[in-house]
């Protein structure tokens, strides 16, 4: 019995390692190997005591709702669990309610493969011959003989096949670890091996023979026969888990699924506007900002939000932001540290960092995994002082070849013109060194009466004054490389000054806008098109353009919305969760979850009103509601019957559905029930404890002649709960 439960131990710990990715660190997998073995543990320890299988998987998930409760601590939080284990940035922290939800899964999972694989060990005696009250003759004993192989391989049928339905827990267990750590990559390749060997070998310990005594013994199958099985087996099941393991590899760019695309993103931006729509407000100082940065290394710009998406007026982003943690989502590169306070800040919404954040010293604020922009959620004050560490990227090389991007059908016909003349109609990185160069040729406009806006209106405003703000050459630049074949995008953030050594400081009036250009391999090359010419003196004295609805008054700037909103523009928004994923995902949960307590309260309420009829009442009582019962069993067992019918009815109609076993006790117990109902006082003192005895027998009985999904909807038959008592 130990051997098989340690395998289904083995079986799920691997299964649950699956959660990897999810977590930073290693301590996850010291809690989760806790919880196999105390689960586990407390299975094989009841097991060798009389309680019944319904108490000892009640106490084990009892011991189960401890551990959790005392190793990780979640608090009243963990109700909260599962959503914030799919709205969390990976990797998650190893604390707090998400590990707590993962270590009840893996609880879960470990209780319903340990005892299966412990209530299908066979009996003391199992493959005896059963005692005969007489010597059988000749004729009989030959029977018994040419049935027992028969009889036996039906016997490890069945001890099989509870551990065969056991394996889909730590299975799906799998599936869902692997479906939500997707994001975070896949787990260690020898994963899957590990966890087909184990499979195969709870299997291969389940379907093995033993040596019995008495008629029904045969001989064990040869020991290369059962070797070569084994090894069939794992063989197998090791294939299948690599080829699952490396499905990502056939397939391409093939998403993988993800359980977290079923819960839209929780995090609201603290700021609903557009932030290159406030350059113009920050640069002119109408909107204070003030921040001391302390760094070991010479940040050139600090970034502050991506913005990709762009629809003829304003560029947004399609950032979608989950809860974040210390951890954020990183990438390679040189790491860099700042310790950044803040002084004054109006309104800013983002943290600013000098490369993408892979740590924050502040938990609870949000981040998009694509770009790794932090943003302080709404209803949340900003931090005063935090430490955050960045990656930077790696400079491209003259090898580099970006990304294609299919946007320049969408131009303007002058404004693809006007990209192709800038970057000479080729694709590689000299075209967009053509394009920076080009725009280094107008000259920066910084008069605090400078026109703002970053719209084609303006961008055509740019190519003919041959003057403008960051804000605009940045917007041109991007929208030029778009129109050029390249995926581009807009970078907000700001120019920092140094104070002294190691310490600088960032105002309103340093803001500044750039823009990067996607690489093969996932890598966005900075390119500044902002030239370093000022003219103070430029003015913008342009003839009236005609009126049209690209250069009339400029709209109010759009809300900062998620991918979603309507204020998307159709052809370059990316799709968003859908408006009825919340309502869909919290139905689906809330019927889970009735789905879990309806199991839970039919059995036990049956059982508690049967613990009542046995123990409420004089003996008389007792002894009818032993009769009363048993006809609840049979109206579960799909037992045709009037509730009018005597008892001699009812045993008729058993015998004729069920047979004599139990038909048998079953007319005792009715002759007991009419001693109880219709004797005159005084008769026999203690009816109870036979009627209840038989109708034991007869609920055994019962059960063994109906098949395993009969006897599954018979516990979850609500129909005695609700009926009247008649006892």
């Amino acid at each position: 019995m130990i051997t098989r439960a340690g395998a289904a131990c083995l079986c799920v710990f691997f299964a649950a390692l699956s959660f990897s990715p999810v977590f930073a660190g290693r301590l996850h997998i010291l809690l989760i190997a806790g919880v196999v073995v105390v689960v586990g543990g407390a299975c094989i320890a009841l097991a060798y005591t009389t309680v019944s299988p319904t108490v000892r998987v009640t106490l084990a998930a009892t011991i189960l709702v401890l551990y959790s409760i005392l190793a990780v601590a979640p608090g009243l939080a963990l109700r909260d669990g599962p959503q914030r284990l799919l709205t969390a940035a990976l990797p998650v922290e190893p604390r707090g309610p998400e590990l707590a939800t993962v270590v009840l899964l893996v609880g879960l999972a470990a209780l319903a493969t340990v005892e299966p694989a412990i209530r299908s060990l066979p009996p003391a005696r199992a493959g005896s011959a059963p005692s005969l009250r007489s010597a059988p003759d000749d004729a009989t004993s030959r029977r018994i003989v040419r049935s027992a192989p028969r009889r036996r391989r039906g016997a490890r049928r069945n001890r099989t096949r509870p551990v065969i339905l056991a394996l889909l827990a730590p299975l799906a267990l799998a599936a869902l670890g692997c479906a939500v750590g997707a994001p975070a990559g896949p787990p260690p390749a020898w994963l899957a091996a590990a966890f087909s060997a184990s499979a195969a070998g709870l299997l291969w310990l389940s379907a093995r023979r033993r040596q019995s005594s008495g008629p029904f013994t045969t001989a064990q199958s040869p020991l290369w026969l059962r070797a070569s099985g084994a090894a069939v087996s794992v063989a197998v099941l090791a294939g299948a888990g690599l080829v699952a393991a490396s499905a990502g590899r056939f397939l391409g760019d093939a998403d993988p699924a993800q359980a977290r695309a079923l819960i839209p993103e929780p995090v609201e931006p603290r700021l609903d506007t557009s932030p290159l729509a406030l350059f113009p407000a920050l640069r002119t100082g109408r909107r204070p900002l003030s921040l001391s940065v302390d760094t070991a290394g010479e940040p050139r710009r600090l970034r502050l939000a991506t913005l990709d998406r762009f629809d003829g007026n304003y560029w947004t982003t399609s950032a979608r932001y989950r809860w974040a943690g210390r951890n954020l989502p990183g990438a390679s590169g040189t790491v860099v540290e700042e310790r950044v306070q803040v002084l004054r800040d109006d309104g800013l919404g983002w943290l600013v960092s000098s490369g993408r954040p892979v740590y924050v010293s502040v938990p609870g604020l949000g981040v998009d995994e694509a770009t790794g922009d932090v943003v302080v959620p709404a209803g949340q004050a900003p931090p005063g002082r935090f430490t955050i560490r960045s990656a930077l990227s790696p400079a491209v090389s003259g090898d580099s070849a970006p990304e294609h991007s299919t946007m320049e059908a969408e131009c303007a016909p002058d404004i693809a013109d006007w990209a192709k003349l800038a970057t000479g109609g080729s694709h590689d990185l000299a075209a967009l060194h053509r394009l920076e160069t080009h725009l280094h040729d107008y000259r920066r406009d910084d008069r605090a009466e400078a026109p703002g806006g970053h719209g084609l209106f303006q961008i055509r405003q740019l190519r003919t004054a041959r003057s403008g703000t960051a804000e605009q050459f940045a917007s041109a630049f991007a929208v030029l490389a778009r129109c050029a074949g390249f995926d581009a995008r807009v970078v907000t953030g700001f120019h920092a000054q140094q104070v002294r050594a190691g310490q600088y400081t960032v105002k309103g009036e340093d803001v500044h806008a750039w823009a990067e250009v996607r690489f093969v391999g996932e890598l966005w090359a900075s390119f500044d098109p902002t030239p370093s010419v000022v003219d103070p003196s430029t003015t913008v004295d342009t003839p009236e353009p005609t009126p049209t609805p690209q250069t009339q008054n400029e709209p109010t700037p759009p809300p900062f919305t998620p991918p979603s909103a309507a204020a998307a523009g159709p052809a370059q928004a990316l799709p968003g969760p859908s408006e009825r994923a919340p309502a869909v995902t919290t139905t689906v949960l809330t019927g889970l979850a009735l789905l879990l307590a309806y199991a839970l309260a039919v059995p036990l309420g049956k059982s508690w009103r049967r613990f009542r009829r046995r123990r409420s009442g004089s003996p008389r009582q007792r002894a009818l509601a032993a009769w009363h019962d048993t006809l609840d069993r049979l109206t579960e067992a799909a037992l045709p019957f009037d509730p009018s019918d005597t008892t001699g009815q009812v045993t008729l109609a058993a015998r004729n559905r069920f047979g004599t076993q139990v038909a048998n006790p079953l007319r005792d117990l009715g002759l007991l029930h009419d001693e109880a109902a219709y004797s005159a006082p005084p008769g026999r003192a203690d009816l109870a404890t036979p009627a209840w005895r038989l109708a034991a027998q007869v609920r055994g009985a019962l059960s063994a002649r109906l098949t395993r999904s009969r006897r599954a909807a018979a516990r979850l038959d609500p129909r005695p709960l609700f009926r009247r008592r008649r006892d």
